[in-house]
């Protein structure tokens, strides 16, 4: 987005990157609130001796960032109004 904004003087073209980002950062944490409910995630699933290591507290962390992304590019999402 940021390559869109320097190159192309026009504003609409960013304006549609930004809300597709949004759009795709709300899916990641719908999946993230899907995957939350597990049983599993008690104890934590790791893979490769825990390099990957998920839990409870993890994806809602990750949710977290997902909502503080979408706020952040909801700022520049939309239109300015000229008054």
């Amino acid at each position: 987005m940021l390559l869109s904004v320097s190159i192309t003087s026009r504003r609409d073209k960013t304006i549609l990157y930004t809300r597709v980002a949004m759009s795709l950062i709300i899916i990641s944490s719908l999946f993230a609130n899907n995957t939350f409910y597990l049983s599993v995630l008690a104890n934590g699933i790791g893979l490769y001796s825990g390099l990957f290591h998920v839990t409870s507290n993890t994806q809602v962390f990750n949710m977290f960032l997902c909502l503080l992304c979408t706020i952040i590019l909801g700022l520049t999402a939309f239109y300015p109004r000229k008054v």
